[in-house]
């Protein structure tokens, strides 16, 4: 968060100037460069939120993985079919399913094995 704001007062000082400039003043007036900060502080409320939101989300994503692979580990060889089934209550719906389920195969936390028709989930060798 800190990372996002620091310039923060930098961007006040520029947007007081582009004030200045836009009303033909050679220099920035307190009001001008009020209406610049209470912009910036705003700015900086809305990044606040915006970080905590997806702090928010990395946590629910992390969390459903860990599910998905305490699953894999209790049920190595387990179909496809039934983690989602077991799982559901956790994802909501199938696209979160997928989408979970696609970032652990893609990082080689889980490997899905094609045996005829069936697929299962087995954790890496």
């Amino acid at each position: 968060m800190a990372v996002a704001v620091r310039r923060a007062p930098i961007y006040a000082a520029k947007l007081a100037m582009a004030y200045a400039r836009l009303e033909d003043q050679g220099s920035i007036s307190a009001d001008q460069m009020r209406a610049a900060i209470e912009v910036v502080e705003f700015a900086t409320r809305c990044t606040e939120v915006l970080c905590d939101l997806q702090a928010t989300t990395h946590k629910q994503t992390a969390d459903l993985e860990s599910k998905f692979l305490e699953w894999a580990r209790k049920h190595p060889g387990g179909s496809l079919r039934r983690m989602q089934q077991e799982l559901s209550r956790y994802c909501g719906d199938s696209k979160v399913f997928n989408e979970i389920r696609i970032n652990l195969e893609r990082s080689d936390q889980i490997e899905i094995r094609h045996e005829g028709k069936r697929r299962l989930v087995y954790l890496p060798d």
